[in-house]
């Protein structure tokens, strides 16, 4: 057996072995697939006959040692777990060969999961169809991106809009107690609904438990409505002790009759699609979990949203972020003319700004990371791919100014910072960015 190798080095060792045992043509009708554990395998629609199946068994063995998959390996066409394997959601991989002279490969890679299985399925696209959504994340808490909400949420009543928001942020919760009033805080909240989802079969009045309308906006003279889905209820405060055995079960794919999981990404799009028919909304804002858990899957990638990510500008957020892009690179990006490229959707906000200061230079950190991670490399300028100039670039991120009146943000206490004329010397630019996406204009 050779040197030890690490997660890092198995698929390149095991890309190497298949070429050397098989030939060049060894992933024409071919992929790699890693188990829950990690273990890696072998699966091709061209079956080996016995004598080369067996050497590759053998190669395999002695170049991954305990990351090879040791419940049969290759996997063809006769075994009963290839159509399992095949038909899984894969990412393309490109692998740097160490075999002077080799050219470098691209291969797909199925990863099985028992966790963060939604982040390698391709996310849905934001559709035309409305309400629109845009869901509000970031790589770290801090960033303001639940103050951004809400800001938005009282811009959009202030013009007789009605916006729905929902607090997805089952860990750390907020949005229910910046926007709700106590008195006004419904039974329910999405965290009961995902700890029930797959056991009870909730009725109308369920769903209408779990959402109440902000009188805050009413009280700065807006017209709309915000209507507010917070992450816990009532319930879950008049018995803490149970919030945690319900986060538990929250992110648990469920049982169906059909047989297949009912998918955490499934769930949720579930609750949302039923929450935004309940009345005539302009807009869906959900706010979601920092960082990257499987629950920042399901809402970043499962809610035909546009998203807003949100960072300032600190090394750790780029790097952080490249985490995150990196893997996104790596999925299918099949545009059609019916369909917009599901990358468009991504957006980006420089939050806590300087004033004195134009962004450019989070904006160039933030174009050479997605170049490095994100965007084609294509030289000759066609794909998915942007200079540091293009006005039309995802890195072009609006931004927030800092503003010591949103460090310690708290409507209910201080009902002014959902005013107009509070809000949009630090906001404006954001503001306008969003409702691009929402409405397909500017503020006003």
């Amino acid at each position: 057996m050779t040197d030890m190798i690490h997660f890092d080095d198995g698929v390149r060792a095991l890309v190497e072995t298949a070429i050397r045992v098989i030939g060049p043509d060894a992933f024409e009708e071919a992929r790699v697939f890693r188990d829950a554990f990690g273990r890696l395998g072998y699966c091709t629609k061209r079956p080996l006959n016995e004598e080369l199946a067996t050497e590759l068994q053998v190669a395999l063995a002695d170049a991954l040692g305990d990351w090879a998959y040791d419940e049969g390996t290759p996997v063809g066409p006769d075994s009963f777990a290839f159509d399992r394997l095949w038909e899984a959601p894969s990412r393309w991989e490109l692998i740097d060969r160490q075999t002077e002279g080799a050219e470098p490969i691209y291969v797909d890679l199925a990863d099985r999961r028992i966790v963060g299985q939604d982040w390698v399925v391709v996310p849905e696209r934001a559709t035309d169809a409305t309400p629109r959504r845009l869901v509000f994340w970031s790589v770290k808490g801090g960033g303001g991106r639940t103050t951004a909400l809400s800001v938005l949420a009282a811009s959009l009543a202030a013009e007789s809009r009605n916006v729905l928001v929902i607090d997805a942020d089952l860990e750390a919760p907020g949005l229910g107690s910046m926007l709700l009033e106590k008195h006004l805080v419904p039974k329910f909240g999405l965290l009961d609904y995902l700890a029930e989802s797959g056991l009870v079969a909730w009725e109308d009045a369920d769903f209408d438990a779990c959402v109440a309308t902000s009188e805050l906006t009413h009280k700065v003279g807006s017209l709309g409505l915000v209507d507010v889905v917070p992450a816990i209820g009532t319930a879950t405060l008049a018995a803490p002790e149970n919030m945690i055995a319900k986060l538990s079960r929250a992110f648990l794919e469920k049982p169906s009759e059909d047989g297949d999981p009912i998918t955490v990404r499934r769930q949720l799009r579930t609750f949302v699609d039923r929450m935004a028919q309940r009345r005539q909304y302009d807009a869906v804002l959900i706010d979601a979990r920092a960082g990257l858990s499987e629950f920042s899957a399901s809402t970043l990638l499962g809610l035909g949203a546009s998203v807003m990510v949100f960072g300032v500008d600190q090394p750790q957020t780029f790097q952080d972020l490249s985490f995150l892009f990196a893997h996104l690179s790596r999925l299918e990006q099949d545009a059609t003319e019916e369909a917009e490229d599901w990358r468009r959707q991504i957006h980006f906000v420089e939050s806590k700004s300087d004033k004195g200061r134009d962004g450019s230079d989070f904006r160039s950190s933030l174009h050479e990371m997605l170049a490095r991670t994100f965007y084609e490399a294509d030289e000759e300028g066609a794909g998915f791919t942007f200079s540091l100039t293009d006005e039309d670039a995802p890195h072009m991120a609006a931004r927030i100014h800092f503003d010591p009146s949103y460090t310690k943000f708290d409507p209910i206490a201080d009902v002014s910072v959902l005013k107009s004329d509070v809000y949009r010397a630090a906001y404006s630019e954001f503001l306008d960015r969003a409702k691009v996406i929402l409405l397909g204009r500017k503020e006003s």
